[in-house]
């Protein structure tokens, strides 16, 4: 919109405020404040101002709230574990997955006497 188109819509708004209120709106509107007068479109100037002033505020309290807010610390890296402590880990691993293994190879063989055992009692 231009100028002329806001300040026509502006005076409608002020004057049914007028009406509504029964004294003069003219330099009581919230945009009155950004005033010069003796503009040539003065209402659509002022309100012009008054939106400027109001993002430049917004955006002030935007880069404060910015600076205001903590960091997010970066999680440290892990340290990678010596090839000596890796070596030593593989041979658990290994000697776990044998142990199991031999566990099994003699279960069989002990559960076969215990198996006889019983039957010699009954």
């Amino acid at each position: 919109m231009n100028y002329s188109e806001v300040q026509t819509h502006l005076d409608i708004v002020k004057w049914h405020e007028s009406e509504d209120r029964g004294m003069d709106m003219c330099r009581h509107m919230p945009y009155c404040e950004y005033c010069r007068g003796e503009e040539e479109y003065p209402c659509a100037k002022a309100y012009e101002r008054m939106e400027q002033a109001k993002a430049e505020a917004e955006a002030k309290e935007v880069k404060k709230a910015k600076k205001a807010a903590p960091k997010a610390k970066a999680a440290p890296k892990a340290k990678a574990a010596p090839k000596a402590k890796a070596e030593e880990v593989k041979a658990e691993v290994k000697a776990e997955e044998k142990a199991p293994a031999k566990a099994e190879e003699k279960a069989p063989a002990k559960a076969a006497p215990k198996a006889k055992a019983a039957k010699k009692k009954a």
